[in-house]
């Protein structure tokens, strides 16, 4: 088994004030998609002193060995928080193990759950309490993080709220799956239940996801005031959530970014303009 980072002495000591986070699950990402939070919260921890990971957990093939982990590892630093990374804990009666073995506060899933309450940074983020329900929250998938920010602003346009190609290539395989994320969409934004449907394409790149959304209105409106409106929540309501960007760019250029959602103008197109 893979030594826990209890093992590596990563500073000489941890700040009483800091968060004490736990991971459970940090593997390759082709494995699974969960794994997406460890990877970004690690790297978060690096530089901040407000968050402090005491210990974290490598993949595991089966659900036993996950449990075992949880009962003997994460239980012994007194974790506060967990971020559930495996992708097979994200059910009510599993992700609970954590507070009857590990001992810990809260648990965030890294992942789409039936049972708990899901919430997306930026977009419903607000509406999350300390009350009980809560003390194990989804944070739904990357693409759902990714596409959520952009509903929540084409829903303020249409509802009448507010107001030449450089890239280079890629070789070997893409290669269609499915995806969660329309249902926890809904989750998220009621409102669009019913009205969003999608497939998830896993390509050969080590970081970042792409969203091609496509939508038709009811409403007239056009790119351009569609685009504005991006710009404008981008340095509003859901700042360092999404941003807006005029540069032909890609998937590499987006390593280390810290926005869920960034909306690549000189891609969009408009077929009836």
């Amino acid at each position: 088994m893979a030594p826990s980072i209890n093992d590596v002495p990563i500073s000489q000591s941890v700040s009483t004030l800091a968060c004490q986070v736990g991971i459970n699950g940090f593997g390759h990402i082709d494995l699974h998609k969960s794994y997406f939070l460890s990877y970004n919260v690690l790297r978060a921890a690096l530089v901040r002193s407000d968050i402090q990971v005491v210990t974290m957990n490598p993949t595991c093939v089966t659900a036993r060995e996950v449990v075992y982990l949880i009962r003997y590892v994460l239980a012994a630093p007194g974790v506060d928080y967990v971020l559930e990374c495996t992708g097979k804990f994200a059910k009510r009666d599993l992700a609970m193990d954590h507070f009857t073995y590990g001992q810990a506060k809260r648990v965030l899933i890294s992942a789409s759950s039936s049972d708990w309450p899901t919430f997306v940074y930026g977009v419903n983020s607000d509406s999350y309490t300390s009350r009980e329900e809560c003390r194990v929250v989804s944070n739904a998938s990357c693409t759902t993080n990714c596409v959520t920010p952009v509903f929540k602003v084409l829903k303020q346009v249409l509802d009448g709220y507010s107001k030449k190609n450089r890239r280079r290539g890629v070789f070997n395989n893409i290669i269609p799956t499915t995806t969660r994320a329309a249902k926890a969409v809904a989750a998220v934004l009621p409102d669009m239940k019913g009205k969003v449907a999608g497939v998830s394409i896993r390509a050969p790149t080590p970081n970042v996801s792409m969203i091609d959304l496509t939508i038709s209105t009811e409403k007239p409106t056009s790119l351009s005031e569609i685009l504005s409106a991006f710009r404008v929540a981008a340095k509003s309501d859901i700042a360092g959530v999404l941003r807006v960007t005029d540069e032909e760019l890609e998937s590499a250029d987006y390593n280390g970014s810290p926005y869920s959602a960034i909306v690549d103008a000189p891609a969009c197109t408009e077929l009836n303009p």
